[in-house]
């Protein structure tokens, strides 16, 4: 795994809460802002490592409990010019392979399920929100 960030963004434990953890970015770029989905690049306030936020959501139509999905993949500054550079003509393919040799956190909200709030590692599904 490459190394990435300090103890406040990319801290070895999952942090205790989104909202808590969340107050350590400060927003680069908003590269898509859609009523579903969102694609940023973010940067510690502490050490300006850059990452690339994604947030989708699902919407069921039914029950109003739409399901979210959160991902915060830490970036070197190459990928981050790359992305930037690209605007909100986002490449998903490339922000999914970013997940492959670096962990990333995630925070879900699925349909009729538990939230889940963990690091993960390996490729990531980027999907545009409906």
């Amino acid at each position: 795994m490459r190394e990435f960030g300090c103890d406040g963004c990319y801290p070895e434990a999952v942090p205790g809460a989104w909202h808590e953890y969340i107050r350590s970015f400060e927003t680069v770029a908003n590269l898509v802002e859609d009523s579903h989905w969102v694609v940023s690049v973010w940067r510690c306030t502490t050490c300006k490592q850059r990452f690339v936020y994604v947030w989708t959501e699902f919407v069921d139509w039914e029950g109003g409990n739409d399901p979210t999905y959160r991902t915060v993949v830490p970036i070197d500054d190459k990928e981050a010019a790359a992305i930037t550079k690209r605007g909100g003509d986002v490449d998903t393919d490339y922000l999914g392979a970013l997940g492959k040799d670096r962990r990333h956190l995630i925070y879900d909200i699925p349909l009729r399920a538990d939230p889940r709030f963990m690091w993960r590692e390996g490729p990531l599904v980027v999907t545009p929100g409906y």
